[in-house]
């Protein structure tokens, strides 16, 4: 990008000498020109990378619904069926009077899991117990699990916020190997 705007520049003061034109008027085409081209590729790459994303987000969440089946879950899949309404829970799991709301995050960052990704999720299984009427008894059965791959991902003020909250809040470590 700045051997677009350096070459733009000189071309500039070329035409400017040449031609005896106004500098602004000859840089300003080329640069909007690079520009609008610099937008239309990085837009394309972000696109690109959202859906890799999503696809191994979408994987992930596969790999941990099946050892959940395996575990004798039902599992509903509401990442992959509701997408961006899902409310925060990516799957729900049943097992006779157990519930799990489970969020998975393939992610391996350090540390960019912190207490307030996990409130935030633990915020939104209440909202969907509140909204689905459960009961105090269902609510007692009821854990809210962030799945990840590793927990390195996870910051020391998120692993107390776990600790502290074990009843009910807790991280569950799923290890999987998903290429983009």
């Amino acid at each position: 990008m700045k051997a677009l705007i350096a070459i733009s520049i000189v071309a500039g003061a070329l035409l400017y000498f040449v031609l005896n034109q106004p500098l602004f008027i000859s840089i300003s085409i080329p640069c909007g020109f690079v520009f609008g081209i610099y937008v239309l590729i990085r837009n394309a790459l972000n696109t690109h990378i959202q859906e890799a994303q999503k696809s191994v987000g979408e994987q992930y969440e596969i790999i941990v619904g099946k050892e959940y089946e395996d575990m004798g879950y039902a599992i509903e899949y509401r990442g992959i069926d509701l997408g961006k309404l899902d409310g925060g829970i990516d799957l729900i799991a049943t097992k006779e009077e157990q519930t799990l709301l489970i969020q998975c995050k393939y992610w391996y960052k350090k540390d960019s899991i912190n207490h307030k990704i996990l409130k935030e999720f633990f915020g939104n299984c209440n909202i969907y117990m509140n909204q689905e009427n459960f009961n105090q008894g269902a609510r007692e059965n009821t854990i809210c699990v962030f799945v990840i791959p590793s927990d390195v991902v996870l910051d020391y003020s998120a692993k107390a916020t776990c600790k502290d909250n074990y009843k009910c809040l807790r991280y569950k470590i799923i290890k999987a190997n998903i290429k983009i």
